[in-house]
């Protein structure tokens, strides 16, 4: 019988300086943009991380119809993806299948996690990204030697043993999370039980300053029509410029605009409906191949953009919609995980908090994912028209990397 606990723990953070002694990221010149180099395997997988991202937050989204919603769909990938070289049997083809990964090999993935990794932390000097991971043991179970060289060597984390029967490794782990999070996730490990017998932490954090930022002086209070109707007051900002990345995909009922942050590696990409067209029904037509042509559409504009300052906060159990994905069994007293431990384990929980701050200057966000175990290009355009985008109504957005398209943060907005 399956009774012990195992708990992984995903945390995503966007929102400060990784080092006090750093000069702020405003402060500083932007170094030339150059974009990140992925072999041919690493491309697949990253074009599958992208459809896993639309296909899990479109699970969600049908669930919140009018509300707001925010994940790090790159969070629960990354957490998913370590805890895979643990599985074997269907086990490991449902969790493989469910992330996108059906045909590609588990050393391409972990290839992928790793390149990204280093890759996403020296793309911009004035863009602040930190990835770390860690792995915790309680000192009751043995992790196979092949699962713990995987994770130290595609993941950087290495396994610590930590005795969770007296609290103290709740202390340790909430230490490690406050401390790669600048003490704004620092209780991450509140759920953990005395039986818990090992716990996977991916965190990963990010400030982005705006290229062309908001000028404060020009932010005034406007309409804001909910989609439930209600109309509210927001503080819009504005930005009038003539080199903005801005396309129109009428076929798909909406236009985007892409905010950039810093040289240009990251940028906010924003999703808005057309007047009268349901945003969760543009939503449901966004999949890794459209989310190309939207890439491919934006060209260099002179645009009018009024944008809601906004913050925003989730919570969101992720058990259900990986089950819709297809990963039944990890979640079942039949799951496998011998490629882990000897020790017989299954996913009790997945969990995700999120928390995301946009404003004038530019843009904080945070998610954790939480699982648990037990044991059972852009060119410039000759059409000098001001294009109008005015986000007075719900929309979508995601901060992505610019030259994969890799997705980091995907939500909506249907209520301010």
């Amino acid at each position: 019988m399956k009774t012990n606990f195992f708990l992984a723990l995903s945390c995503l953070v966007a929102f400060s300086s990784c080092d006090d002694e750093k000069p702020e990221p405003a402060t500083m010149k932007p170094v030339k943009r150059v974009d990140v180099q992925l072999n041919k395997a690493q491309q697949a997988v990253n074009q599958n991380v992208n459809q896993f991202a639309f296909n899990l937050f479109s699970k969600i989204s049908a669930d919140r119809k009018a509300d707001n919603l925010f994940i790090s769909p790159f969070s629960v990938q990354m957490d998913f993806s370590m805890l895979s070289n643990g599985a074997n049997g269907a086990t490991l083809d449902e969790m493989i299948k469910s992330l996108g990964f059906e045909g590609q090999k588990m050393s391409d993935v972990n290839d992928y996690a790793k390149t990204m990794t280093n890759a996403l932390m020296s793309l911009d000097n004035t863009t602040n990204v930190g990835i770390a991971n860690s792995v915790w043991v309680s000192k009751s179970i043995n992790i196979k030697s092949a699962f713990q060289t995987t994770c130290a060597e595609s993941y950087d984390a290495k396994a610590a043993s930590v005795d969770f029967t007296n609290g103290s490794a709740q202390k340790t782990i909430n230490k490690w999370s406050s401390e790669k999070t600048h003490g704004m996730i620092d209780d991450i490990a509140g759920v953990l039980s005395p039986n818990t017998k090992m716990a996977l932490l991916n965190a990963i954090y990010f400030k982005g300053v705006w290229t062309k930022p908001f000028d404060k002086s020009d932010t005034e209070n406007k309409t804001f029509t909910c989609a439930d109707g209600i109309k509210r007051s927001v503080s819009m900002m504005h930005l009038y410029d003539e080199e903005m990345a801005y396309g129109t995909l009428p076929q798909a009922g909406f236009k985007v605009l892409r905010m950039p942050y810093g040289n240009e590696a990251f940028g906010m990409t924003v999703l808005l409906p057309d007047e009268g067209v349901n945003l969760d029904d543009c939503i449901d037509k966004i999949d890794a191949d459209r989310w190309n042509e939207v890439e491919n559409s934006m060209s260099f504009s002179t645009v009018n953009v009024q944008f809601p300052s906004f913050e925003l906060s989730d919570d969101i159990g992720l058990q259900d919609y990986m089950n819709a994905l297809g990963m039944k069994t990890a979640f079942t007293g039949g799951a496998d995980f011998s490629n882990l431990s000897d020790t017989p384990l299954a996913v009790s929980l997945a969990k995700q908090k999120s928390k995301i701050k946009v404003d004038e200057a530019g843009t904080e966000a945070a998610a954790v994912t939480i699982i648990e175990k037990k044991d059972t290009s852009i060119g410039p355009s000759e059409d000098y028209k001001v294009n109008d985008f005015i986000v007075d109504r719900p929309f979508a957005f995601v901060i992505s990397e610019k030259s994969t398209g890799a997705i980091l943060f995907i939500g909506k907005i249907n209520k301010l």
